[in-house]
Parts: C-alpha cells; structure tokens; sequence
C-alpha cells in the first residue's frame, strides 16, 4: 500500500463529495471524486484505490451496479456503500457481491474516520513485560506493521497509559515484578471494557490455569512463547476487523443500513 492511502468517493452529490475529499484530505488521504458509477469506473481504469466509498442510488448506473463492474477490474478493492435509504434488494445484492458494508446517511463522518483509521492498521497497540528485549523485537515488528505501539515494564506504568490514552490491545506478560499479569487484566478491564488484552506467558506449565481463568473472564487470546510474530498479527487483524464491525454498526441507524465483515 503507499504511504497515502487513496480513496474514491462516489456520490451523485456534489457538496457531499467535497466535503469528504476535504476531510480526507486533511486526515491523510489521497481522496478522488467521482459523481456518477460511470465516472468512478473510468477513474478505477486509470488509477488504484484502497478504499471506495459508493452510493447505492445514483441516475444512470446505481452503486451496487457500478461496483460489479469496478470488481471485474479491480477484485481487491475495499468497497464500502452508502444510502439515504431503504433498499433491501439492493442491499443484499451488494453483500453477495463483496462490499464490506453498507452505511446510512447522513453519514457520521467522525465514525468513519475510525473505520478508516482501524482499516490501515493504525490500531494502538500496548505491550506489557519486564523483558526489554523482547519488547524492543515486537515493538520493531509491529511498528512495521504500521500498529502504533507504547511499552510498559510493569503493572503501574501499564495502568497509567490505560487510564490516559486510546489503546485499544494489550499484549500482557502473566509474570510481572511483584504481581501475575491476570491481576492486571482485571485491573485494566474496570478502566476499559472494550480493551482486548491478550496474555502472553512463557511458563506453559506454571501458568496455562491462569491463562484459562483469564479466558473465563474476557481475555481476547492467549500466546505461549516462544510463538511466531505471525501469530500475534492474526490475531491483531482479527481484533481490527471486529472493530471495524463495531464503528460500522454504531454509524448505521437501526432499519436503514446493514454491515458485513
């Protein structure tokens, strides 16, 4: 992907597509406009998009009609539909056709923007363990990765950045000085519920109780080390992903918009 991601907004609606390309302008897009299917196809032919934002009800050729032949030339592409309203065949049409989601307008631009932001990856990432090696490895890793990501050798400094900031997942040590990684989690979730916390312990024996107690109660995932990076970042997509279900659910009103993932 290049360091801008690019966007096509496709709308019928001239100052709603100027609003969007100003915004994702600002945000750090490289944003394209489009006021017909017709338009947004050609501009598919000439140049890639990561992100296609398209209304389903335009005159002419509607969206969901406009992304099949957008498919055909560009399979990957992530496609998001809009709609003022109800239209259920339509709907369901482009869910069997791929697109990610169907949002309602007026759209709540401040949630899509989260959605965007989860989609690039940018999700925050905390790491929690007194071995500094092994956090300056992760760290390295995960950053390349494009995951924002802060460290904290022990409990206290963990729960500070916590109460203080956006993170989102915790990847928590079980042996911690003074204190099991358990107990933080438990600390963590009465300071945010939504937070995924995934233990990581390299004592299978001593701690796989903890671990499954840790299940019992909302842990997200558990790792054993040594364990490959590739696993950590499945499990990180897999987390950006049920945000993505939860920014799009929270932006649709009940009975006009539904979303997939």
């Amino acid at each position: 992907m290049r360091e801008k991601p690019r966007v096509l907004v496709v709308d019928d609606n001239p100052g709603l597509v100027e609003t969007l390309l100003d915004i994702l302008d600002v945000q750090g897009y490289e944003a394209v406009g489009a006021e017909s299917a017709f338009l947004a196809i050609e501009k598919v032919r000439e140049q890639p998009f990561d992100v296609i934002l398209m209304d389903i009800k335009m005159p002419g050729m509607n969206g969901v009609e406009g992304f099949k032949e957008i498919k055909k030339l560009a399979p990957g592409t992530t496609v998001v539909m809009m709609t003022a309203y109800t239209l259920p065949e339509l709907m369901e049409e482009a869910r069997r056709e791929g697109a990610l989601a169907v949002l309602s307008k007026p759209l709540d631009v401040e949630r899509l923007l989260a959605f965007l932001k989860e989609w690039r990856g940018e999700m925050p990432v905390l790491i929690v363990d007194d071995d500094g090696n092994f956090c300056r490895t992760l760290q390295d890793v995960l950053e390349a990765h494009n995951y924002r990501v802060a460290v904290a050798p022990d409990a206290p400094q963990a729960i500070d950045i916590v109460a203080g900031t956006d993170y989102e997942v915790v990847l928590l040590d079980m042996k911690l000085p003074s204190i099991d990684g358990l107990n933080v989690f438990f600390a963590i979730r009465e300071l945010n519920l939504k937070m995924a916390v995934i233990l990581i312990t390299g004592y299978r024996q001593e701690m796989e109780r903890r671990m499954e107690e840790g299940l019992r109660h909302g842990v997200y995932s558990c790792l054993y080390k040594p364990f490959h990076v590739e696993e950590v970042l499945e499990l990180l997509q897999a987390i950006c992903r049920r945000r993505r279900q939860e920014l799009l659910a929270d932006s649709s009103h009940e009975g006009r918009a539904e979303r997939w993932i």
